[in-house]
């Protein structure tokens, strides 16, 4: 169904281009107002791509139930719950960058129509309305655009975790690991937090909950920084990481450091699991 979804998307976008384009252009738009196709072609767009986004969830739910499924040794939880690479793990939520702009652009997109209240006669209140999600747009395109400029300036950073894994109780340690030199404008500040995934309200969709979270401070301001050793004394009375099911629980480090313009920031996914006991 959404793959014929995307085709009908498709097959809208090229009716509204034929009538923007083409040899079909005139006999087209002489039974019809031009700004008619390009209507269709912006709505051709956007029904494509919520299309495709739902499809991409949609898969990406049917990966993460066969993870949920798998069969990995229950001591040794980190062999199989997540793909982790201690010599240098990459930033939490990077595999997902292609379906965050995916989405923000069908978003875009249906602003964009939205917007065509403003080309026709319509009412102040309508015009208002769409004004108001056009702020919220101008919000979501800034916030990518800063992250876009972060990933040009500074390359992607990594992660080199020294204790693999962390046990509740133990210290987790690692190494912040930079392409490009970074001058600190301050000390950085380091978060490690614990996050559980839980129903909010009434709702039965999972939202991420913070049960703990421990801040430090590393450094100073104008240090040039390659590398940035991280560490921190873990609670033994916390869940450890379990991400082999849909409410999981797993811990996070959030790194913020100070720079000239915007500050750059990243987040890792850490190995703290609970010691299983051994017979």
């Amino acid at each position: 169904m959404l793959l014929f979804m995307i085709a009908v998307g498709i097959g809208i976008f090229l009716f509204g281009a034929a009538g923007t384009w083409g040899p079909y252009k005139e006999g087209l738009r002489a039974n019809g107002d031009p700004r008619f196709f390009l209507v269709m072609m912006g709505f051709g767009t956007v029904f494509a791509l919520v299309a495709l986004r739902i499809l991409q969830i949609q898969v990406n739910s049917a990966g993460r139930d066969g993870r949920d499924r798998s069969r990995g040794n229950p001591a040794r939880p980190w062999e199989s719950d997540h793909p982790w690479r201690p010599e240098g793990q990459v930033p939490d939520y990077a595999g997902n960058s292609g379906g965050f702009l995916l989405g923000l652009i069908a978003f875009l997109g249906m602003l964009g129509l939205f917007n065509l209240v403003f080309i026709s006669p319509s009412p102040w209140l309508l015009r208002g309305i769409v004004l108001f999600f056009d702020l919220f747009g101008l919000l979501f395109l800034l916030d990518a655009l800063r992250k876009a400029w972060q990933a040009i300036r500074h390359g992607r950073p990594r992660m080199r975790w020294t204790t693999f894994p962390a046990f509740l109780g133990d210290r987790l340690e690692g190494v912040f690991l930079i392409r490009r030199t970074l001058r600190t404008a301050g000390p950085v500040r380091a978060t490690l937090r614990c996050i559980e995934d839980a129903s909010g309200g009434e709702s039965a969709t999972l939202e991420p909950f913070v049960i703990y979270q421990q801040i430090r401070e590393i450094g100073g301001g104008g240090d040039a920084l390659r590398e940035l050793p991280v560490s921190f004394d873990i609670p033994p009375d916390l869940p450890g990481t379990h991400l082999d099911r849909a409410a999981a629980t797993y811990w996070q480090v959030l790194l913020q450091v100070p720079v000239t313009g915007p500050d750059f920031e990243t987040v890792f996914l850490a190995p703290v699991y609970k010691r299983q006991d051994v017979n």
